[in-house]
C-alpha cells in the first residue's frame, strides 16, 4: 500500500491513514478502514513523509511502538503487523532539528536507510532508463517501435534533470508522442530542452500588465514546482506562502489542468 503524505490534507490524513468509523464526523456515512489496517500483515509506503503533520507524527510513532491503532470515533484497537517504507526528499536530520520532524519517529524509522542520489550524479544509468520508459511506453501505448539515436541518447544524458526520473519519464513519453519517425535525434531532444530550460519566446512586454503578471506568475510557479518535483508542500515553504494559497494560486492559474 503507497500513501502520498504530501497530497493529502492535514485534516484528512488521520483518517486515510487510520480509517474511521461511520458517524465519526460530518461527512462519514460509513465505515472507512485506513490504509495501515488494509497492509496489514505487508507493507506500507508512506511517501514524502517529511510533509506530515507532527500530531500524526505522534500517532503513528504509537503505532509502531505498540503494533495498535484506533481508527476515529471508534474506541476499539486494532491489532496491526506491517512493514513501514518510509520516502523523503528533504533533508530529514534537518527538519529534526528545525522541530519539524519527531526525532523520536526518525529513530525509529531509520533503522536502515537507503539514500537515493539526484539523477544529475549518476547520469551512467540515464541510457538504462532511457531504454526502459521506451519499452514500458510502447507497450502500454502501442506506439510502435521507436528509439534514440547514440547522438540523442548523449544529449540526453548531458542535460542536468532537475525533475529527476519523473522528468526523464515524462521527456521520453513527450518524445514518444511528438516524433512520428522511428529514429528520435539530437534535434529533437535538444529542442525539447531548450524549451524548458527558457520561456517561450513570447515577450512579457508585449502583454498588458495583469496578462504578463499571470503570464509570469505561472511560469515562475512552474518551475519552482519543476523543482521540487511536483511536491507542492516544500515549494510553497520556498515560496514563503501556506499550501493551501498556493493550491488556490494554482487553480487560479490553471497549473496542472489541462487547457
Amino acid at each position: 500500500i503507497k500513501v502520498n503524505c504530501a497530497a493529502i490534507p492535514d485534516e484528512l490524513v488521520e483518517s486515510e491513514l487510520f480509517g474511521y468509523e461511520k458517524g465519526a464526523f460530518t461527512g462519514a456515512a460509513g465505515k472507512k478502514i485506513g490504509k495501515f489496517a488494509s497492509a496489514n500483515g505487508g507493507t506500507i509506503l508512506l511517501d514524502e513523509i517529511g510533509d506530515m503533520n507532527i500530531a500524526t507524527q505522534a500517532k503513528v510513532l504509537r503505532l509502531i511502538e505498540t503494533g495498535e491503532a484506533t481508527p476515529l470515533g471508534s474506541n476499539k484497537q486494532l491489532s496491526i503487523d506491517v512493514r513501514i517504507l518510509a520516502s523523503t526528499n528533504k533533508d530529514i536530520e534537518e527538519e529534526v532539528k528545525q522541530g519539524n520532524f519527531r526525532e523520536d519517529l526518525f529513530f525509529r524509522l531509520n533503522v536502515f536507510p537507503i539514500t537515493v542520489p539526484p539523477l544529475r550524479e549518476r547520469k551512467k544509468d540515464i541510457p538504462l532508463l532511457i531504454d526502459h520508459f521506451l519499452r514500458r511506453l510502447i507497450s502500454q501505448s502501442g506506439i510502435g517501435q521507436k528509439d534514440f539515436s547514440k547522438k540523442a541518447a548523449d544529449a540526453m544524458r548531458d542535460y542536468d534533470w532537475p525533475g529527476n526520473i519523473r522528468e526523464l519519464r515524462n521527456v521520453v513519453e513527450r518524445l514518444l508522442i511528438l516524433k512520428e519517425a522511428e529514429l528520435i535525434d539530437t534535434e529533437d531532444v535538444e529542442t525539447l530542452l531548450r524549451g524548458k530550460g527558457k520561456q517561450k519566446e513570447v515577450s512579457l512586454l508585449q502583454q498588458p500588465f495583469k496578462e504578463a503578471k499571470k503570464s509570469f506568475e505561472k511560469l515562475y510557479i512552474e518551475e519552482r514546482l519543476r523543482e521540487n518535483d511536483g511536491n507542492v508542500s516544500e515549494t510553497a515553504k520556498e515560496l514563503g506562502i501556506e499550501r493551501t494559497n498556493l493550491h488556490r494560486k494554482m487553480r487560479e492559474l490553471r497549473i496542472g489542468q489541462k487547457e
